[in-house]
């Protein structure tokens, strides 16, 4: 009997325990159903709302397209008002004038010319106030240009009297003058290393040029003996080999047989595009064109004098002359148009000797291509005091004109030949 009883007890306790577990299990579920139903709605009023506020946008969107249109719309027709009212403010002399044409043919002859009078006069009235109106608008604009163009001048010739005052040449009212004092304003540049010196000396014997430089090595002085018979010392500067060029050449082409012969000796200078420049002040490329005739009709009048070499050597030396300056200035575009017509790694050297300042650094590659130009023999002596050595090189094969340069530190002077 207890056995059962304890039995029955025991079953209760565990009817009343899963009764409690699956009370629990059922709240559970509710819960997590209830739970479900919440996030399902914030879900659905998230998206709601972001439905409501994108379609809100487009329509604040659409409102400001219209508000746009209609604005442009009104701006529109006020500028075709203007525009009418404009054109109608402007025909009215016309329109007044057709008008008169069309009345009808009682008026009398008058009373036509009377109202044809009137309509001319509100025809030249609006004409000249048209022509004020614009005059009003484009007097400031000019003024302004004018003003402007005027400081830029002031300004530009300030900065030229800064750094052009010292040898600016001064322009003269014709052309000729013109190129002289640029010329002349040349020559002053390299008046600073000896100012007093000429530019070609007259003939120096072989004596005064070992005097000069220096030379003490007799095998030195027999080989220089062997070739030279004296010399003319050359102005030291940089413009020493073209300056010994221009003198050696023009002295070779004055010793030809004929006018005809001497005219045919110069013709290349007839066809040069002539070009000089300089780092001291500013030249205008196109002043020193169309002056060969200057210089070739110089040339010819020196000819036909009794000692035309000495005068070529007064001409040179004549330092308010061009003759000088233009010589130095045809040796300088020869050798750049040469150089010019080499590879293009000599392009910088050609446009860099056209400089009346620079000097020519490796003047051997340009002897070979001037005995071919200019037909003529070029003998270079390159002096090493140093070592007392005379090296002698030769240009060219045309042997019956010749050139003797002497070099040493890189200067030249002009060689007088066994043969001059």
């Amino acid at each position: 009997m207890i056995n059962e009883i304890l039995s029955m007890i025991v079953l209760v306790i565990i009817a009343f325990f899963i009764a409690i577990i699956i009370k629990y299990a059922i709240d559970s579920y509710m819960m997590e159903q209830e739970s479900s139903k919440d996030q399902t709605y914030k879900i659905f009023n998230t998206n709601e709302l972001q439905k409501r506020q994108n379609l809100k946008e487009i329509q604040q969107e659409q409102e400001l397209i219209q508000e746009n249109t209609i604005q442009n719309e009104e701006d529109c027709n006020d500028n075709q008002q203007k525009t009418i009212f404009s054109l109608n403010k402007i025909s009215t002399p016309i329109s007044n004038l057709n008008q008169s044409n069309q009345e009808q043919p009682n008026f009398d002859k008058n009373s036509k010319q009377e109202k044809q009078i009137v309509n001319k006069k509100s025809e030249k009235f609006l004409i000249e106030d048209i022509q004020i109106q614009t005059t009003q608008f484009r007097k400031p604009f000019e003024n302004q240009i004018q003003n402007e163009n005027y400081q830029l001048f002031i300004q530009s010739q300030e900065e030229s009297k800064l750094v052009l005052n010292p040898i600016m040449p001064k322009l003269a009212k014709n052309q000729q003058d013109d190129v002289r004092n640029w010329i002349l304003s040349l020559y002053n540049i390299h008046d600073n290393y000896n100012p007093d010196d000429v530019f070609i000396s007259q003939i120096l014997n072989q004596n005064q040029i070992e005097k000069e430089l220096g030379v003490n090595n007799q095998r030195f002085s027999m080989k220089l003996r062997e070739n030279l018979i004296g010399y003319r010392k050359v102005k030291q500067d940089p413009n020493s080999l073209f300056a010994a060029l221009s003198f050696s050449f023009l002295e070779n082409a004055l010793k030809s047989p004929n006018l005809n012969q001497l005219e045919n000796e110069m013709s290349w200078i007839k066809t040069m595009n002539l070009v000089i420049k300089s780092r001291s002040f500013l030249i205008d490329e196109k002043m020193f064109q169309n002056h060969q005739v200057y210089f070739l009709q110089k040339l010819l009048e020196i000819y036909q004098t009794e000692y035309p070499i000495t005068q070529l050597e007064l001409l040179m030396n004549d330092r308010q002359s061009q003759f000088y300056g233009l010589s130095i200035i045809y040796f300088r575009n020869l050798i750049s148009l040469l150089l010019n017509n080499q590879a293009p790694s000599e392009h910088q050297e050609a446009e860099e000797i056209l400089y009346w300042e620079s000097d020519l650094s490796d003047a051997n590659k340009i002897f070979e291509l001037l005995a071919d130009r200019l037909r003529i023999q070029i003998h270079e002596y390159s002096i090493n005091k140093l070592k007392g050595q005379v090296e002698i090189k030769i240009y060219g094969q045309d042997d019956d004109r010749q050139i003797h340069l002497l070099c040493s530190d890189e200067h030249y002077d002009i060689g007088i030949g066994m043969n001059d």
